[in-house]
Formats: structure tokens, sequence, C-alpha cells
């Protein structure tokens, strides 16, 4: 007795394999990944004085606040691997690395991260948008942030910066790391910045 025809066969095989092609993907580990520090110490002069630095609050755009990693497939379509994913939340991570970086670069200053006592109010403040923060299949990672500077409540200096840096295509780890490298550029900028507006009374 024929129960099916041919072509339902057919259909029917391609359908289990499908499906169990699905069922081994989603058996997949995720891969977590974590955004590093790598920005170098700077030397400083003996006489600086110390500088209280806060950091934060960093913002991110909507579609980067997310577990998985963002990458762009098209200039209007974005790719998220349920598969490959941040360690902890995004904001957290960037807004540590941030900070981190400049305790490399300013290693005679105090850096603390937002949100902090108003007892312990920095002497600098630097907040931040993140704009862009991803990279696109040829593995060229961008970094777009809207950034200030603040002294005791008053803004000294408000600007947009971009940064650019390129990675293996489809390799995470590294286009991670580029993206680790955008976080250090761009505290180098932010660190140049904090020299220029040192508090009155910091050599």
């Amino acid at each position: 007795m024929r129960l099916f025809s041919k072509p339902l066969r057919a259909l029917l095989l391609v359908f289990a394999a499908v499906s169990t092609a699905g069922c081994l993907r989603n058996t997949e580990p995720a891969q977590f990944y974590q955004l590093q520090a790598v920005a170098a110490a700077r030397i400083q002069t003996a006489n600086a004085k110390p500088v209280l630095v806060g950091v934060g609050p960093i913002k991110l755009a909507s579609y980067l606040d997310r577990p998985q990693i963002v990458v762009a497939e098209g200039p209007n379509r974005m790719q998220l691997d349920e598969f490959q994913r941040w360690s902890e939340p995004l904001q957290e991570n960037l807004t540590r690395v941030i900070a981190e970086n400049l305790s490399r670069l300013r290693p005679q200053d105090q850096v603390m991260i937002y949100p902090w006592h108003r007892n312990d109010a920095p002497e600098l403040q630097l907040e931040a948008r993140v704009d862009r923060f991803h990279t696109n299949a040829a593995g060229n990672s961008a970094l777009e942030i809207t950034w200030s500077l603040a002294a005791k409540g008053t803004t000294l200096l408000r600007q947009r910066s971009s940064y650019q840096a390129s990675a293996q295509p489809h390799d995470m780890e590294s286009l991670v790391s580029a993206q680790s490298e955008l976080l250090a550029s761009f505290a180098r900028d932010a660190a140049a910045a904090m020299d220029t507006f040192r508090p009155s009374g910091h050599p």
C-alpha cells in the first residue's frame, strides 16, 4: 500500500533534513565576548597633581542595547546572531573599558564610574552617547560618539567624534578586538582634552 507519492516523500525528506539542521544549530554553545582596555600608559610630569575624573553616564543607541553582537550585513540591514553574545550588558562593559583606558592614560588621576555619591562629585566628568558601534561583513568597525567634558556642572567641551578600525571578516574575536581599539582611540582623545581643561590649581 502506497502511503505517499514520490514528490511528497521527497518533500518530507527535505523537511526532515532542514529540521535536523535547525536542531543541531540550536544545540551549538553560544560564544561570549568582552571588550578590553588596550590603551598604553602615558608618562606624566612629576609635579602633576591628581584629578578626580568621573566617567558616565555613557548611553547607547537602542539598537546596541541587547546581548547579541550587532554586525551590519548591508547599509540598512543588521544581523543579530543568537550564538555570538556579549558576556555582560554592553553599556557596563563599554563604560568600564573607557574608565580603564583613562586610568592607564592618566595614571596620576583617580577615575571612577557613574553613579557616584554626591559627596564624591568628580572635578572632571566625561559623558557620552554612543550612536554607532558595530562592524560590517567586510570587517570594518566604526565608532561614532557624542561626548562632553564638564567641571562642577559647567560644560567645558562638547563634540562628536568618529573612529574606524579593521578586523578579519567573519572572525568575531578579531571584530571585538577592533572595537576595543576604537574605544582606546576615543579614550586618548578624551584624555588629551582633559589635559587642556585641568581644573584651576592643577598644573
